[in-house]
């Protein structure tokens, strides 16, 4: 601990300290939102991340980038979603950098004289200044160490190169090079064999002072720097109190190579203090080191630990703690037997306590660690498998003893704190009780003795009254904030107590006796106050260190999970476990509260927040578990028979169906045993944050239904592309998911009154969060500069499960495959949409319907409103981009120079104005059209797409309209009118519309005109031009008359089809033309109107009788899909 008035270079190590700390959760952040495309390069974006390699050749990849359209396209989409996070890593980056220059800096500030009357050695005879001088290389060796562990070589490269691209001038700054030559590959794969002369190729990179690293070397061997074997008397426990230093030692001795190498006796002599009976240590929050694997280079450092690793010396070690725990287990056990431990025999037992409790965790590190399982790359050193496999066959134990031996001291330690900080709280109260009663007393006996009271055969004796009265006296000077002096002088009264009473012969008067008797304990229980002081409390804290475990709990989850799931019970002795592994936080951040660092709270909620997820994966298990029993009880409800309105009375018993309502009963008690389990927890404070168990157990049935309900729709909603009946599998997979939708809705709603949740608010508000992240998702494909905002519908407390997409499928969740399986078995060509029913169909007899009103509502009870909602948007979406393509098509094809535009003008030059007459229309359109087949070849499937699209959003809003109105007609009737409302104040040119400003009125009335279905696909504007491609509405008038000459009448549709029906769906083409022209400028409209009536009036006196039928049918619906002015 760094008290006040330390000077100025003391705090400046601290402050360094301080930062490493925060730099090291900063990286451990960062690891856990590394972008999948960096961690594994392939596809699209292999071409445009580089590595270090870029540097030699930049200027030739970014012309090769320059010339590639589609390259641009994927480097702009990178860039837009990961420039944020690519600014996080390489500020983390650079602040390790900046930490190793400022490390140097301020050794040499120190040597040159620059701090008054300071050296490095002048620190070094500090307390604190030693402690925080190793204490600040150690954290930049961790830090190397740390970063190229969580964060590979490889994808460090990559991640600092994109940086660079990506951030301008805010890359090429004067830290780029530093930081590239420090955090360059160094060849090592968590998952391989250590290179040769790592790490300490990797911590030469920075140039500490050899000299001072020698002396911090020669510190940690010689003293106790922490001032912890007090602590841990016993000799057996010496590396245990020395652990926090061998970490340190560890990691400096590679910025110290050739002590490794070539000091055979100094590495001889570090080891036999050190690691004399342990060879698996933590440096930092958890992280694990095998000595021999990470000495099996160092000549000197590997004779050492060889040494020490004999399989004679091991198998006695192993077998010794291996006992040592069969011996603590019934010891803690009597400890926390209700009784042995109350709050009047705690201060007398409580060095018995701490005693247990130290033996305890001592044997617990010790069996942790080298019972750890081994890391990928130690599992190819053989010696240190041997080792692995000699302790587990040695100690004889197995994992469920270890989680026994935990959770036993977990809990000790945690009845001593609690028990302990009652009496610290109340100390000053008890004390106060205690002097008044002996005060009582004393002034009692004297006026006994002083004749003023009564008492059978008690003669008056001045002088005993006098001496009571004096006696009284001193006891009232019994003070609590003097427990020297006060203890002193509470048993110097009572063997003055003792004395009198033999003295004066008290014995006789029983009355007498047990008035001294009860004044004598009191004293004796003051004298016990006496010593309860915070250092108890500060001792217990370091004894139950268990930093150690931070990683290495995982190893347990599987077998607390079975433990709860066994008995719920089991909850309320495990939080004593988290709150013991919530200690493990504090040696991240004691120097960051010590210098009074900003970072202090962010560290400390993400250390937090760390716990409580874990904690929350713990106790998942009590979450899942009611639900496989909830689906045990829906389906034997499915199978209870119908009660009749009548029944006769000889077949009450048959219909009461008792042994599967008692079954139903007895998995329902059994869910709400499970909830009770979890709410037994208690709110409790992890770190800074709390953990309430009822908002507990609600996460986690809201994770466990996000998880089940995500994982359905992803696995039953997968299409095969080559399926003969793709309308068949797509119906039976919706009704698949709208039965186990069903299923999971009727759980909750039986569930909830048992365990005390809002069910359907629950349901409700996760269902639509998983269908708005799949939505939203499938959205950033369509939206450039929309980056991950799907994201923010993902939590930590209940995350969406994120699945990979399918190989070869475009689609990123189980929406967009929804959708895309939609527009497939709707396909123009494959299907003919008939708008009277609302529906598509077979073109082939029996005309069987594909898609209509029945589907959609099937669809609704699958993936419900919100569902329904994101299918019309991601539509819109698809709609969008076609019409930016057909735009930027049809710019190009009728840009003046083009063949199109040349074959067109040669039509205009041909026909007449509109308002004379096409001679023989038939034969001219035709030759026309002939030489414009090409062009329409495109024209025509990009109309009929934007056609399907449009109809499918008109099948769908007409089903969230419907619905609406069933459910709550007041709403539907409240966004119709204000929508009105707004449509007309737009017509009105004297109010400016839309406002300057932005409306949150109008952003949320769309969203909800969208989700009611509300909006007007077929007048959508998408993409609006302010000026249309010159002779559009020619290109559109030959379009419309070749298409119309392919089509015949039909009463089945009540419009056009194609005389072969795959060639023409005449709805769905119109409605893709009036999409289209809703784009364009009025003008388009009103001339493509002019020649469409051209060719009408030329067809009628041609007497091309068909041909009028279907453009005067044409024209007729046309005018009812637009308004023609």
């Amino acid at each position: 601990m760094v008290g006040k008035g330390v000077s100025e270079a003391v705090e400046s190590v601290l402050a360094l300290v301080a930062r490493g700390n925060a730099v090291l959760a900063e990286v451990e952040r960062l690891r856990d939102i590394i972008p999948l495309l960096y961690r594994d390069v392939r596809g699209e974006g292999s071409q445009v991340i580089f590595d270090f390699s870029y540097f030699k050749n930049s200027d030739a990849i970014e012309a090769a980038i320059e010339k590639d359209v589609k390259l641009q396209d994927v480097d702009a989409m990178i860039k837009e979603e990961h420039l944020e996070n690519l600014t996080r890593f390489y500020q983390c980056f650079e602040s390790i950098q900046r930490y190793g220059v400022d490390l140097v800096q301020l050794v040499n500030d120190l040597e040159e004289g620059k701090f008054i009357q300071q050296s490095v050695d002048s620190i070094l005879r500090q307390q604190e200044g030693k402690q925080l001088l190793a204490e600040a290389i150690f954290l930049l060796g961790v830090q190397l160490l740390t970063v190229d562990e969580q964060i590979g070589g490889p994808i460090r490269e990559r991640l600092i190169v994109s940086y660079y691209r990506y951030s301008g001038e805010a890359g090429h700054n004067s830290h780029m090079d530093t930081v590239c030559e420090l955090l360059r590959s160094t060849g090592y794969q968590p998952h391989a064999k250590r290179p040769v002369g790592y790490p300490e190729t990797l911590l030469a990179r920075v140039p500490v002072q050899k000299s001072l690293v020698t002396k911090l070397v020669g510190r940690l061997r010689s003293d106790d720097l922490y001032s912890l074997l007090p602590h841990f008397p016993e000799p057996s426990e010496r590396s245990t109190a020395l652990a926090t230093q061998a970490s340190m030692l560890y990691v400096l001795l590679y910025f110290a190579p050739d002590i490794l190498k070539q000091e055979t006796a100094l590495m001889r002599e570090i080891v036999d203090k050190y690691f004399c009976d342990n060879w698996v240590i933590s440096i930092y929050m958890g992280n694990i080191i095998w000595l021999p694997e990470a000495w099996d280079q160092y000549k000197a450092a590997k004779a050492a630990v060889t040494n020490t690793t004999a399989n004679a010396e091991i198998k006695k070690v192993a077998s010794m703690q291996g006992n040592q725990l069969r011996a603590l287990v019934p010891r803690l056990q009597e400890f926390l037997t209700e009784g042995t431990i109350t709050q009047e025999t705690l201060l007398d037992s409580v060095n018995k306590i701490l005693c247990v409790i130290r033996e305890s965790n001592v044997n617990l590190r010790w069996l942790f660690l080298h019972t750890a399982p081994l890391t990928q790359s130690v599992q190819f050193h053989k010696r240190s498998r041997q080792l692995s496999d000699l302790v587990k066959s040695e100690t004889k134990i197995e994992l469920i003893d270890l989680f026994n031996l935990l959770l036993l001291v977990a809990r000790l330690e945690q009845k001593l704190r609690q028990m302990y900080n009652r009496v610290l709280a109340e100390r000053e109260r008890s004390w106060a009780r205690l002097r008044q009663d002996c005060v009582s007393r004393m002034e009692e006996l004297a006026d006994v003795f002083g004749g003023k009271q009564k008492l059978s055969r008690i003669e008056p004796n001045k002088r005993l009254e006098k001496w009571l009265l004096a006696r009284g006296e001193q006891m009232k000077s019994l003070d609590v904030d003097d427990p020297n002096h006060s203890a002193r002088l509470a048993v110097q009264l009572i063997q003055a107590l003792e004395d009198a009473k033999e003295f004066h012969q008290l014995e006789a008067n029983l009355q007498v006796t047990q008035y001294l008797n009860e004044t004598k304990e009191s004293l004796l229980a003051m004298v016990r106050l006496t010593t309860a002081q915070d250092d108890i409390l500060v001792q217990l804290q370091i004894l139950s260190d268990f930093s150690y475990a931070w990683h290495l709990i995982d190893s347990l989850t599987p077998l607390m999970q079975e433990q709860v799931k066994t008995d719920p019970k089991k909850v309320s002795e495990l939080r004593s476990t988290f709150l013991k592994l919530s200690g493990a936080m504090e040696g991240a951040m004691v120097r960051l509260g010590e210098a009074g660092s900003r970072d202090l709270y962010p560290v400390s909620q993400y250390y937090s927040r760390k716990l409580v997820t874990y904690i929350r994966n713990v106790l998942q298990v009590i979450p899942a578990s009611m639900f496989a029993l909830l689906e045990k009880v829906v389906e034997l409800q499915s199978k209870l028979e119908e009660l009749p309105t009548r029944l006769e009375k000889d077949k009450l018993k048959e219909f009461s169906q008792l042994d599967k309502r008692f079954e139903i009963a007895r998995l329902t008690h059994k869910v709400s045993v499970l909830s009770r389990g979890i709410l037994a927890m208690r709110t409790t404070l992890v770190g800074v944050v709390q953990i309430d168990p009822k908002k507990l157990l609600e996460e986690g049935i809201r994770r466990e239904l996000v998880n089940r309900v995500g994982t359905a729709l992803h696995k039953i909603l997968m299409f095969n592309v080559k399926s003969k009946d793709r309308v068949g599998d797509l119906v039976t997979k919706i009704e698949t998911i709208g039965g186990a939708m069903e299923g999971f809705r009727k759980s909750f709603e039986y569930i909830q009154d048992y365990i005390n949740i809002p069910g359907l608010r629950l349901w409700q508000e996760e269902i639509s969060r998983i269908i708005k992240h799949a939505i939203e998702k499938e959205a950033a494909g369509f939206l450039k500069g929309s980056g991950e905002s799907y994201s923010q519908y993902q939590s930590i407390a209940v995350p969406i499960p994120e699945f990979p997409p399918i190989q070869g499928d475009v689609s990123r969740t189980f929406m967009g495959r929804l959708t895309r399986e939609i527009l497939s078995v709707t396909e123009p060509g494959s299907s003919i949409f008939v708008e009277s029913s609302g529906a598509w169909f077979t073109p082939r007899p029996p005309h069987n319907e594909i898609l209509g009103p029945v589907f959609v509502q099937k669809l609704e009870l699958a993936v419900g409103v919100a569902g329904l909602a994101g299918l019309n948007r991601l539509l819109g979406l698809m709609a969008i981009t076609n019409m930016q393509k057909l735009g930027a098509w049809l710019g190009a094809e009728l840009q003046e120079g083009s063949e199109t535009f040349r074959l067109l003008s040669l039509a205009d030059g041909s026909l007449p104005s509109s308002e004379d007459l096409v001679t023989n229309p038939g034969k001219t359109y035709g030759a026309h059209n002939a030489r414009l087949a090409k062009t329409f070849q495109i024209l025509h499937p990009a109309l009929c797409d934007l056609g399907q699209l449009t109809q499918l959003r008109r099948v769908i809003c007409g089903r969230l309209s419907s619905s609406i109105i069933f459910d709550s007609k007041l709403l539907h009737s409240c966004l119709q009118g204000l929508q009105h409302s707004l449509l007309t104040t737009a017509v009105d040119s004297s109010i400016p519309f839309p406002p300057v400003s932005e409306s949150e009125l109008l952003a949320e009335l769309v969203n909800h005109l969208q989700w009611t279905g509300l909006d007007d696909p077929t007048k959508q504007v998408y993409s609006p031009v302010t000026q249309s491609p010159h002779m559009l509405d020619l290109l559109l008038a030959l379009v419309v008359t070749h298409n119309l000459a392919r089509m015949v009448t039909t009463v089945s549709t009540g419009f056009l089809v194609g005389k072969r029906m795959s060639d023409v769906d005449g709805w769905i083409f119109l409605s893709g033309l009036v999409t289209l022209l809703n784009q364009q400028h009025p003008k388009v409209l009103s001339n493509l109107w002019d020649r469409l009536q051209q060719a009408k009036n030329s067809f009628t006196i041609s007497n091309e009788n068909q041909e009028l039928i279907n453009i005067s049918l044409f024209m007729r619906f046309l005018s009812q899909s637009v308004s023609i002015k």
